[in-house]
């Protein structure tokens, strides 16, 4: 996948997900959003999916994440306020700027390297599962 176009008036892209789930349990998902002005998924060179501005989700499901968890994780992404307003504040959500979201599923954000050089992902969703 190409990289997406980035909007160069933004910060790094956000890490979420220790606030979604419930890290007490040890059950929470991860997402990493970028703002950005268009991006293109493709797959074995062949885009699959393409959208103007908005936010490109890299989003990751841990063994034992549940679709409620799911639901809230969705509706806090579509609601983070990391969009400029008419002052440059960023005030302004995914929708209110009637922007995109272009998730992929992204199950090396669970990967531990904590031990060794080869990461383990016993943590991440069965691929199954996790679409």
């Amino acid at each position: 996948m190409p990289p997406p176009e980035r909007d160069r008036n933004m910060p790094p892209p956000e890490e979420g997900g220790r606030g979604v789930g419930n890290p007490s349990n040890g059950v929470s998902m991860k997402f990493i959003a970028q703002r950005v002005l268009r991006a293109m998924l493709t797959v074995n060179g062949q885009p699959v999916s393409e959208i103007g501005r908005g936010l490109v989700v890299y989003f990751g499901i841990r063994v034992g994440d549940t679709i409620k968890q799911a639901e809230k994780c969705a509706e806090k992404i579509a609601n983070l306020r990391i969009f400029e307003d008419g002052e440059g504040k960023m005030n302004r959500s995914v929708l209110d700027i009637g922007g995109e979201v272009l998730f992929v599923s992204q199950f090396t954000l669970y990967g531990d390297a904590r031990k060794g050089n080869r990461p383990s992902f016993s943590d991440a969703e069965r691929p199954e599962r996790a679409e």
